[in-house]
């Protein structure tokens, strides 16, 4: 019975054998559900554990070891852990017939409450525990089983085997023939650390077809209650989608992940309004991939941030079980095997709600280059809010599947009705057209007033619980006066709210006690199904308990109606707010306040109110709080100094927001010249505080992104300073230190755009100073903004990136190289300036948006002046050439190498997108040795950094040379690597090139057998295509 799996277990007394058999851990069932098991026998306070285990406490030690002072102190540290660990229900096994026994009292006597079932055969034993219940503290009457200890063991153990032994995690997926087939993932998951505590998986189970006839009323109404591991209501069809365009396009691109793999990894997201049904769009879309085979996490609606490594591995687990599985087949049935589905590698869908990745755009598009780095096909969906992201314009990483809206027509109300009557006339609750009708018209009339909540209406409408004579907000309120009876009530549901609104979840260790002791969570936990009207729900991860509302909507509804009913508001606390958002943030305030954030457990919460709930970036959709940004930064202040002292996340966000305070208007939000001075200097030491102060943790902030961060404070600080006069060596000392953290930030990730852009502007802000040298710098701030421009599709950075340019041609201009030029350069720095000459001057002295708009005589007068003898060898002019050479003539591959081969000949460094680029061009120019030692180089970057680099599409394929057709080469199959099939390539040097045997029409080919073929490139090498593949 210990080793079923509890959250904890403590034992009084136990022997040598006992714990033995408890430390033994051979066949032990249970290891997938809760974890090893640990015989804890000291202080547990300075024991760390996995993050899901089963510690067994033994209270009084082994064989009584220790002093008395030690056995005190590991009882008291090990019942510690009991009254801090929110369960909800306490089993205590007894035969003593006295009641509880010691540890249960002096728990209470420490306020601890919580459900109570004692388990003991002795007579009165329920009378006894009544009355010290009646003498110790509240509860509810305690459940009493008169079991002997042995058999009720024996009774738990055989009916939890019964419900849950044979329980499979099985999953559909497709082979690379299209077949469907059922895969089994138990024990696949990592029991210590497990993937599934943050994800749901779509199990085979949940995807049987379900009739809408047969479609329980109970699921119905679990679909419009937003319970999230309920399936059956998109079994039986019941979301309403307006198009299947969505589908089409993620369709589309998990053929593309079939075809080519990881590569194509990308992210599709759906753009959605608040409560216009972008999560229901996302599951069900999620449901349709994993019914046609395509294996789906789906990211739970908790606090947590993603981190590629666990969801590698548990997919690296999958792809190894599926291998086995097809092993251990053909070792049965050799004829019937098929060899494709050891090459062929299912794509996963990985989708994520609007709250995981809001405002993170760089950190998904890591994350989504480190699963590609890892060779796992995958597509992730993501809901986002109604504004573009700046990281979503990047059109080859980032694909639309549709935008959302409140708005029906009544042609389309009528549509939803119909569609939703087939559900309804089975419980007897079918509505009329003109119902229909009328709930659109409301609707709009809502939408109008700024109140619109499409799918939330609709839920609460069509469950009976709510009519169109008032709005939404009104009934709300309405239900919360009706059911939510006691003060302390009142306030855990605001709080619920306030954060629901944020869109996070409540912590069950947020929760205060109550005044009568008894535990919130519990009272919540009771009153539960009387609070349902209010979308109240409890979420889990396996361990830890969260409250949300449904909606975010509804947690304004309410705190919006609380607002204008003063004597409500004042008895709870909150008489000085003095608008709703005014009270939403002091209801915010509150909870940050709360002692336990600053905890081990807590902190990664509490890190949310810096990055998400108090973040002040008017810029990128963070503007609820600029009106009281002086409060916001004094709340920040006031949350636990262990968080604040402790969180490199923390100190690096709250940097940001008072960066982005500092260039509020002073007319609109009063800030004053002193308070940007103050404003940067603080965001100056946050950081460096982080940078110097907090040691770096796996899953961290990266230290570039806090010295690209602290670039940017500087720089600022620098621009206020020169307004207000400042010293000339102290804003030359300002500058200098922006630039020396700008160049460890581009030395750690030369192909961030952000560090990028940084980089840049620091080196024009060195032009400025300069003088005579001006021109050294704004060239090589020229050279990168092209070289990212031509490398990255996103319109948002070439805007910036452009602006930059212009401001580096506008300086080069005004230079005294320019005002001095000679008829004949005089060494290779009057070659380049002579070049940008003579590409600006045409353009009316600005800076083109990219190289490609410039015409063409334009860059053939720039190739000219590059080619004087005077700049020949420089790597600059090489650089800037490889650069007009490859606009001018994309597929002249020859010339383009033997830029770059005179570019390493001077043992200049080439950055990470130009050694791909090289060894892409060494590949068309049949270099093939060369090119294959490049990639295995550029293979081992990858693997060990997070620098991308992007295949442009002039050199995706192997093109006949001085041709753009694809250029047709013999394959020679060799062997299966690594259940990867590989050929020989005769045209190429004595190296393996991967492909897959099921494009080319057969299911394997013979070692030795010869087929032509197509070459395309990925940032890791070739790959052989059939010769009817052709570029997209």
């Amino acid at each position: 019975m210990l080793k079923l799996p509890w959250k904890q277990a403590f034992l009084d007394e136990a022997d040598s054998l006992l714990t033995a058999e408890l430390e033994n851990t051979d066949d032990d069932p249970y290891v997938g559900r809760r974890g090893f098991l640990h015989v804890v026998d000291s202080d547990p306070s300075r024991i760390e554990l996995p993050p899901r285990s089963l510690p067994i406490f033994l209270l009084g030690g082994q064989d009584g070891r220790g002093s008395t002072f030690e056995q005190q102190l590991r009882r008291m540290t090990m019942l510690e852990e009991l009254r801090r660990s929110s369960i909800r229900q306490l089993v205590v096994i007894s035969s003593g017939g006295d009641g509880p026994p010691l540890g249960v009292t002096e728990l209470w006597a420490a306020d601890f409450r919580t459900r109570l079932t004692l388990i003991d055969a002795s007579p009165g034993v329920a009378e006894q525990l009544g009355v010290w219940l009646e003498e110790n503290g509240s509860g509810p009457t305690p459940l009493v089983v008169s079991m002997p200890g042995m058999a009720f063991a024996t009774s738990l153990v055989d009916a939890f085997d019964a419900a849950y032994r044979d329980e499979r995690l099985t999953v559909r997926r497709r082979d690379g023939s299209d077949a469907i087939s059922e895969l089994d993932l138990s024990r696949v998951d990592d029991p210590e650390r497990p993937l599934l505590s943050n994800y749901d998986i779509i199990l085979a189970r949940d995807l049987a077809v379900t009739d809408p006839d047969e479609l329980p009323e109970d699921a119905f109404n679990a679909f419009f209650c937003g319970e999230a591991q309920d399936w059956r209501a998109f079994a039986a069809g019941l979301p309403w989608v307006r198009s299947d365009e969505a589908w089409r396009r993620l369709c589309g691109q998990l053929r593309r992940l079939d075809a080519i793999g990881s590569p194509e990894n990308r992210v599709a997201y759906i753009m959605s309004e608040p409560g216009a049904g972008g999560t229901t769009l996302a599951r069900h879309l999620a449901f349709s991939a994993a019914r046609a085979g395509y294996p789906t996490l789906v990211a739970k609606d908790l606090p947590f941030t993603p981190d590629s490594l666990p969801v590698i591995n548990f997919l690296t687990r999958a792809k190894q079980r599926s291998e086995d599985g097809l092993a251990n087949q053909n070792a049965v049935d050799v004829q019937d095997s098929d060899a494709s589905s050891r090459i062929y590698e299912t794509p996963w869908l990985i989708v994520f709600d609007r709250m995981h990745w809001e405002f993170r755009d760089t950190e998904l598009r890591r994350f989504l280059h480190q699963i590609e780095q890892a060779g796992r096909p995958v597509c992730i969906l993501v809901v986002s809010g109604p504004i573009r992201e700046a990281g979503f314009y990047d059109t080859s990483r980032f694909k639309l599947l549709a935008e959302l809206h409140h708005m029906l027509d009544q042609d389309e109300a009528i549509q939803l009705g119909h569609h939703l009557n087939r559900f309804l006339r089975r419980y007897g609750k079918e509505r009329p057209d003109w119902q229909w009708r009328s709930f659109q018209e409301a609707h709009s009339v809502r939408l109008l007033e700024g109140l619109a909540a499409f799918w939330i209406t609709l839920s609460f409408w069509l469950q009976t619980q709510y009519d169109l004579t008032e709005s939404i907000q009104e009934w709300v309120y309405r239900v919360f006066n009706d059911r939510v009876d006691t003060l302390a009530l009142k306030k855990a549901v605001l709080q619920i709210a306030a954060l629901s609104s944020e869109r996070l979840p409540m912590p069950e260790m947020l929760f205060e006690q109550s005044i009568n002791g008894w535990p919130l969570p519990l009272l919540l936990d009771d009153r539960r199904s009387n609070l349902s009207p209010l979308g109240l729900i409890r979420l889990s991860d396996g361990g830890d308990k969260y409250w949300a509302l449904t909606h975010d909507i509804l947690g304004r509804f309410l705190i919006n109606a609380i607002f204008y009913d003063h004597g409500a508001r004042t008895a709870l606390g909150f008489d000085e707010a003095k608008d709703a958002e005014h009270l939403r943030f002091l209801i915010l305030r509150e909870v940050s306040s709360k002692p336990s954030l600053g905890e081990v457990d807590g902190i990664s919460y509490g890190e949310e109110f810096a990055t998400t709930v108090f973040k002040v970036d008017p810029d990128h959709g963070r503007a609820s709080w600029v009106h009281i940004w002086r409060d916001v930064l004094s709340a920040l202040d006031g949350m636990p100094q262990s968080l604040r002292n402790g969180s490199r996340v923390f100190r690096h966000h709250t940097a940001i927001s008072r960066r982005r305070i500092a260039w509020l208007d002073e007319a609109a939000y009063g800030v004053l010249a002193v308070d940007r001075v103050s404003l940067l200097k603080r965001a100056v030491d946050d950081i460096l505080y982080a940078l110097q102060s907090i040691e770096r943790s796996p899953g961290g902030e990266p230290d570039v992104n806090l010295y690209n961060s602290l670039a940017n404070a500087y720089f600022d600080l620098a621009r206020v300073r020169a307004m207000q006069d400042a010293a000339p060596e102290e804003l030359a000392e300002l500058r200098r230190l922006a630039s020396d953290a700008t160049r460890h930030a581009y030395e750690e990730s030369p192909s961030s755009p952000y560090v990028i852009e940084t980089h840049v502007k620091s080196l024009i802000v060195s032009a400025e100073e300069a003088g005579a040298g001006a021109a050294a710098y704004c060239i090589e701030a020229l050279e990168i903004v092209y070289a990212a421009i031509r490398n990255d599709q996103n319109d948002l950075r070439h805007y910036a990136l452009t602006t930059l340019a212009d401001r580096a041609v506008s300086i080069l201009l005004a230079g005294s190289v320019v005002a001095n030029r000679r008829d004949e350069p005089d060494g290779p720095a009057d070659v380049l300036v002579r070049g940008w000459l003579a590409l600006a001057a045409p353009l009316g002295g600005r800076a083109p948006s990219s190289l490609e708009e410039v015409p063409t005589d334009v860059l053939e007068a720039v190739l000219a002046e590059l080619d004087h003898p005077a700049g020949e060898g420089n790597p600059q002019v090489l650089r800037f050439k490889y650069q007009v050479l490859v606009t001018i003539s994309p597929f002249d591959f020859g010339r383009q190498t033997e830029v770059l081969d005179q570019l390493i000949a001077t043992d200049y460094r080439l950055s990470p997108q130009l050694r791909l680029e090289y060894a892409l061009l060494l590949f068309q120019s049949m270099r093939t040795d060369e090119a294959d030692r490049q990639f295995r180089g550029l293979r081992a970057l990858w693997r060990e950094t997070d620098i991308f680099g992007q295949v442009p599409e002039r050199l995706r394929w192997l093109l006949q040379p001085g041709e753009r057709r694809l250029r047709v080469v013999t394959g020679v199959a060799a062997y299966d690597h690594g259940h990867r099939a590989m050929a020989r390539v005769r045209e190429f040097a004595r190296f393996d090139v991967p492909y897959r045997p099921q494009e080319f029409g057969v299911r394997e080919h013979i070692p030795g057998t010869v087929f032509a073929a197509h070459v395309s490139f990925g940032h890791n090498g070739a790959f052989l295509r059939p010769v009817t593949a052709q570029p997209r």
